[in-house]
């Protein structure tokens, strides 16, 4: 089943967070929300720590410019057209 993504969402590679509160997309380095939300390929949230390796994401900040929503994105995810 395809995972509706947020059209406005943008794409990115996600760093493996280093558990200080922020998280580095695209060589930027951005504030996790408190109420941020990570998602897996097969849609169960995650905690930051549990990303080891570099991963494709899209993702939303909130009104203050945090980071408040991830999704890990699948290769046919990936391969989809999107803002970057």
């Amino acid at each position: 089943m395809a995972r509706l993504l947020p059209a406005e969402a943008k794409q990115g590679v996600m760093l493996p967070p280093a558990g200080d509160g922020f998280v580095v997309i695209d060589e930027q380095r951005w504030p996790l929300a408190p109420t941020a939300q990570i998602r897996s390929r097969q849609n169960l949230i995650v905690v930051p720590m549990q990303i080891q390796n570099p991963v494709e994401v899209v993702y939303l900040p909130n009104a203050s410019g945090a980071i408040n929503r991830v999704w890990m994105l699948t290769s046919s995810e990936a391969s989809a057209p999107r803002a970057r």
